[in-house]
């Protein structure tokens, strides 16, 4: 499990990372699974997670802030519009996994099988109706999940939409998003869900080392 830092002022989220990852750890641990569980902050924090864990067969589960982000020059407009996993919420280059540095993330100790989930904000993009390879804003950079699959040639899971904590899971929340005043308690159960019509909601798309991200 890789949990980023809960953010800062609006985009605090507190321990809700930290409980949704616990929420799924108890689930795989009775399931018989071997979980550890790594904070995330810097790109190379990321990359030790991958590589100082041991071997990895199965999978890796983020936690974590991600979706579209502006970069602005010093004078106020938008030089550059990416698509970032929001690890840390320091500053400096290293704090989000984003095109220009995913080349610092290795796959010697992962599996031929093993996969990774992307539980955050728009990971994978939705453009012109179609799901892409393209970011939110259209420029040439690809979604986060794509520049990750491509990175560490194993497939990436994501959603094409917002995500919300919810102390019911995905197939018995009754919300279509976040309801303002009704955030959930700090405790478990605890789940990270996505934005979606109750019942009906959208589910982990994959992107493939080669070609565009799809349905699965």
């Amino acid at each position: 499990m890789l949990i980023g830092d809960p953010g800062l002022d609006d985009h605090n989220a507190h321990k809700n990372f930290a409980l949704s990852a616990q929420q799924h750890a108890n689930e795989l641990n009775v399931q018989g699974n071997r979980v550890i569980g790594c904070r995330v902050s810097t790109v190379q924090d990321f990359n030790n997670a991958l590589t100082q864990s041991g071997s990895i067969d199965g999978g890796m589960v983020y936690y974590g802030h991600s979706g579209p982000h502006d970069y602005y020059d010093a004078t106020g407009h938008i030089y550059q519009s990416l698509s970032i996993l929001a690890l840390g919420q320091g500053q400096g280059f290293y704090t989000n996994l984003e095109y220009d540095n995913a080349n610092l993330a290795t796959n010697s100790m992962l599996g031929v099988n093993a996969a990774m989930i992307l539980k955050g904000c728009n990971t994978i993009a939705k453009v012109a109706g179609v799901f892409s390879g393209q970011d939110l804003y259209g420029t040439s950079q690809s979604a986060i999940a794509n520049v990750i699959a491509r990175q560490i040639e194993r497939r990436v899971f994501g959603y094409p939409v917002g995500t919300y904590f919810s102390q019911v899971s995905a197939q018995d929340a009754t919300t279509f998003g976040w309801v303002k005043g009704k955030d959930p308690l700090p405790q478990l159960p605890m789940y990270l869900i996505p934005e979606g019509t109750p019942a009906n909601k959208p589910p982990l798309y994959v992107c493939d080392p080669v070609g565009a991200c799809r349905k699965p």
